[in-house]
């Protein structure tokens, strides 16, 4: 009976703030709630000012990608225009008679040189056993853009600069998602300008195989076998060199098979893989679709001129043979030895481009070019070793050991500076290297558009460049 009337007591004591503090501890939650919201305010700005960042970075890399072709457009005419005299004294190769003839011609001329005027050969009467050496895709989408356009150098300047743009979507993309769009942004901007990208605009295969090899990868990578498959089947048509592609693809299937990244000895610590989607066993038979491409230019060769192996034979017309790759470096560091005591014995004539013979620029450019290219390889396969996944290594790997296996006595490293241009891998280990390193990435980007600018010039005018 004394319970009750001391709760009463103690209830009288409290009085009105006993009910008071009740009703603070009930309305607590309300003060908590707001935080909430401003902290989901306060993330969605965030993310608001990340997407805000990356799409200024893809337009400074879209930015960065149409200068460069803008340069190179701009250097081959004005340096076709006022070198064209000096290089071409018959009146018929004098710039200002062809520009007032053929002003389309005196644009599109400079892209056609070299191999490119094989290309345009095929694409306009078809395959003789000579040009077997050149793989059908791309004259292939020459000749049937040329039937809307009329120009069979202006389908292939099309085809060339369309597919660079693709592959440079591709490659952004890529990058981004392996690393952050910085390091996209600086792969994008470091392939654009580098020496010899002027390929990517010229009537050469570089942009189209360029789309299909990046294609393919960032396809495996992200466990889209089928799609693997057949961008790697179209880049097999578009050279031999596609075939590299089964090496890294089947690296990339059975780490998703296995569920985690293998990592080669002595490289970075595994990172993530793109997927978390597992291989099926029945998806590594997309790879297949690599070989087949090569298998139906093979097949086409037979069929048309009775020989499956064509492709090699062509080769011959060129003096290239099958050797160690050690072989090619060896024999290419001496060639450009034999290239800097004849730059320094004369060196009058090689600053003065309308004195240099067909031996000089061949030989004596054309080695010294070619063994810069393969130091430049050299230096970043050991980034890529070091800092990217395994699989990038793989590719860049294989794809310098397939041209250093077929050199040629008097080049040995004859067109490898085309061939470490579309080694994309490469440019990413680069930009890996150079992203957090302000002055020495500007440094490197100022001496690669000056090499552009040089090289632009020399492949214009007719000189063998790669």
């Amino acid at each position: 009976m004394d319970r009750e009337p001391n709760l009463l007591k103690r209830l009288r004591l409290k009085g009105p703030g006993t009910f008071a503090a009740a009703a603070r501890g009930a309305a607590a939650p309300a003060p908590a709630r707001g935080l909430g919201l401003e902290r989901g305010a306060s993330h969605e700005a965030q993310r608001s000012d990340v997407a805000l960042a990356d799409r200024r970075t893809a337009l400074l890399a879209v930015a960065a990608a149409v200068a460069a072709r803008l340069v190179a457009f701009a250097v081959a005419f004005s340096s076709s225009y006022w070198l064209g005299e000096r290089l071409h004294p018959s009146p018929l190769g004098a710039p200002a008679v062809r520009f007032a003839r053929h002003p389309l011609s005196f644009v599109l001329t400079p892209w056609a040189h070299w191999d490119g005027s094989w290309f345009t050969n095929i694409a306009r009467h078809g395959y003789s056993p000579t040009r077997a050496a050149f793989f059908p895709l791309y004259p292939g989408a020459m000749r049937a853009v040329t039937v809307v356009v009329g120009r069979t150098s202006l389908a292939g300047i099309l085809v060339s600069t369309v597919c660079y743009a693709a592959a440079l979507v591709i490659l952004y993309r890529l990058v981004k998602e392996e690393f952050d769009a910085r390091t996209a942004l600086w792969t994008v901007v470091l392939l654009s300008f580098a020496p010899t990208s002027f390929f990517f605009q010229a009537v050469y295969s570089e942009s189209l195989f360029l789309f299909l090899t990046v294609a393919s990868f960032a396809a495996g990578r992200k466990g889209h076998w089928l799609l693997a498959g057949v961008a790697g089947l179209f880049a097999a048509l578009t050279r031999s060199a596609g075939l590299v592609l089964v090496v890294p693809l089947a690296w990339m299937w059975l780490e998703q098979r296995r569920g985690r990244a293998i990592a080669l000895p002595g490289a970075a610590p595994r990172l993530p893989l793109l997927t978390v989607r597992g291989a099926k066993v029945l998806s590594l038979g997309w790879l297949l679709l690599v070989p087949a491409g090569l298998g139906i230019y093979m097949t086409y060769t037979l069929v048309t001129f009775h020989n499956a192996l064509l492709f090699i034979a062509a080769q011959h017309h060129w003096s290239r043979h099958f050797k160690l790759p050690g072989v090619a470096i060896v024999n290419g560091a001496a060639a450009a030895v034999r290239s800097v005591k004849a730059i320094a014995a004369r060196p009058d004539v090689f600053l003065d481009v309308s004195r240099l013979s067909y031996h000089d620029e061949w030989l004596t450019m054309g080695n010294l070019t070619a063994f810069l290219a393969l130091l430049f390889a050299a230096a970043l396969l050991v980034v890529c070793w070091r800092r990217l996944p395994s699989s990038y290594t793989l590719l860049a790997l294989v794809s310098l050991v397939l041209p250093l296996s077929y050199p040629t006595r008097s080049t040995p490293l004859l067109s490898l500076p085309r061939f470490v241009l579309v080694d994309f891998p490469l440019f990413i280990a680069l930009a890996v290297v150079l992203v957090k390193r302000p002055v020495a990435r500007w440094a490197v980007l100022v001496a690669m558009a000056v090499g552009l600018i040089l090289l632009t010039t020399t492949f214009a005018n007719g000189m063998w460049v790669a």
